[in-house]
């Protein structure tokens, strides 16, 4: 579905609005125009199904209001959060190159070894379903914030020297 974002952009807005819910057992589903996300409430009796749906419209709103929240907080990165989880799993789909169909982390908790259940379609045309671990998707997301961070300290040397 992303257009104008990779997965991974577009998988971290929609985790920031699932914790903004304190959702954090979901089943998300990738459609041609839009996302689609059936969690579990997270007030008791805990029995309801929540349902929300994301256009690429509503990903680039909510990726705005992220961008004026992002740095703002002096906590620092937590990779084992919902929107740094959903953002690791969608680098791992974008250096695929492949297209999202769904994921689903509501048997994370019932392993001794918590993961999440990815389905994507290849380049071919093939569908594959993996079990990513979250120790996996937490190394995927912080090597994706070395690679976003390391230019600058390239650059800031340099400029300096001038």
């Amino acid at each position: 579905m992303p257009s104008t974002f990779g997965y991974a952009s577009a998988l971290r807005c929609i985790g920031q609005a699932l914790e903004k819910q304190c959702i954090d057992i979901f089943d998300l589903k990738s459609y041609t125009h839009e996302f689609r996300v059936e969690g579990a409430d997270p007030n008791p009796p805990y029995t309801a199904l929540i349902e929300m749906r994301f256009s690429a419209a509503q990903i680039e709103m909510l990726d705005r209001e992220g961008k004026t929240h992002r740095g703002c907080s002096n906590d620092g990165i937590r990779f084992d959060n919902i929107s740094e989880i959903l953002r690791g799993i969608g680098g791992y789909i974008d250096s695929k190159g492949a297209d999202l169909l769904r994921i689903d982390n509501s048997c994370a908790s019932l392993s001794d070894d918590p993961f999440v259940q990815v389905e994507y379609e290849t380049r071919v045309g093939l569908v594959q379903s993996e079990k990513l671990t979250m120790s996996f998707i937490r190394e995927a997301s912080v090597n994706m914030y070395q690679r976003r961070i390391q230019p600058l300290s390239y650059v800031i040397p340099r400029l300096r020297r001038s």
